[in-house]
């Protein structure tokens, strides 16, 4: 099957603003400063209610996938992606999505645990199994609570929001997959890493809590992390998405580009080294949606392309990069 591409898009974010006075910001260290300025550029995020779980908005943004492409629950064959960060370390969030849509018992639930590429892998992965005829509808969905689960004494917890995204996969000539590109550098392997910890100030440090007082495991950034952010991250993503449209005969002024949101700094600076016709993000009103910022900016702004190629690009903890090559 040659054309296989993206037939639905959906989203879904929660109704409560975090807007740049919140209180919460308060929180930042001195010497945190730095990182908080290169974080910095969006004016609102979405963020989580206390009574909100995002696989409900995975959910939503699911089923507003699936009405968009026109296909039943029922054909669904698998489902990818990731809750992150789930109630459970296991099973992920992805398998109550399974159930909330109410799909197939038969369709496999195959979660991606690849921070902040989840999405980006899951498409691709979505594409190698339809083509390889294991499946022909395939639901990738993706949602993001993290303004859970990052200390607010940290420089990068300025742009972080909540939200979920969704595509459904299959025969499609609209958006149709091409070609994949992957970098990994593993001898950062854990500069960007989550686990329960410590933060604060000296003398008021504590540890995140859920509601029944169990550890939650935070977002940290190691001091070598910016390092690897200003040198990897600003040089790796243009070196892998040149690679990809040499290898295919596109030239950046045939693409629109959408990335992962980390920081205004670097999303400029993707633009410049890569030279899209068109770069489209949601950075001023959702900040940062972690692995949920491609499909959610995807599902606001395909309609709006011009260009007649697509490339998705992403960098992820571990420390990994990842593209996608679309025909529009």
């Amino acid at each position: 099957m040659s054309d296989i591409g993206l037939l639905g898009f959906g989203r879904a974010l929660p109704a409560r603003v975090r807007t740049n006075d919140d209180p919460v910001f308060a929180e930042l260290e001195g010497d945190r400063s730095a990182e908080a300025a290169f974080f910095a550029g969006t004016d609102e995020r979405r963020v989580l209610a206390p009574d909100e779980a995002i696989e409900d908005f995975m959910i939503e943004a699911g089923r507003a996938a699936l009405d968009d492409a026109g296909v039943r629950p029922e054909q669904i064959d698998r489902v990818y992606g990731y809750a992150f960060v789930s109630e459970y370390s296991s099973p992920n969030g992805l398998y109550l999505v399974h159930h909330g849509l109410g799909l197939d018992p038969r369709a496999m639930v195959v979660p991606i645990n690849a921070e902040f590429s989840n999405f980006i892998t899951s498409v691709t992965l979505a594409w190698e199994a339809i083509a390889a005829g294991r499946a022909r509808h395939v639901l990738v969905v993706c949602g993001s609570s993290m303004s859970r689960h990052v200390a607010y004494s940290s420089g990068h917890s300025v742009s972080v929001g909540d939200g979920a995204g969704a595509v459904v996969v299959g025969p499609s000539p609209r958006f149709r997959v091409l070609d994949h590109e992957s970098r990994t550098l593993s001898d950062a392997f854990d500069v960007m890493n989550m686990k329960p910890r410590p933060f604060g100030r000296p003398g008021a440090r504590r540890v995140a809590v859920d509601g029944e007082g169990m550890a939650l495991p935070t977002y940290e950034m190691r001091e070598s992390a910016m390092q690897v952010v200003m040198k990897q991250g600003a040089e790796v993503p243009p070196e892998m998405v040149a690679a990809l449209l040499a290898r295919n005969g596109v030239e950046p002024a045939q693409v629109a580009l959408v990335t992962h949101q980390p920081a205004r700094a670097l999303m400029d600076h993707w633009q410049r080294a890569i030279g899209p016709a068109e770069y489209f993000d949601t950075y001023d009103r959702y900040g940062n949606v972690a692995l949920a910022s491609v499909p959610i900016t995807l599902a606001e702004t395909h309609g709006r392309m011009t260009a007649p190629y697509l490339v998705l690009a992403s960098p992820g903890t571990g420390t990994h990069f990842a593209a996608l090559l679309l025909r529009r």
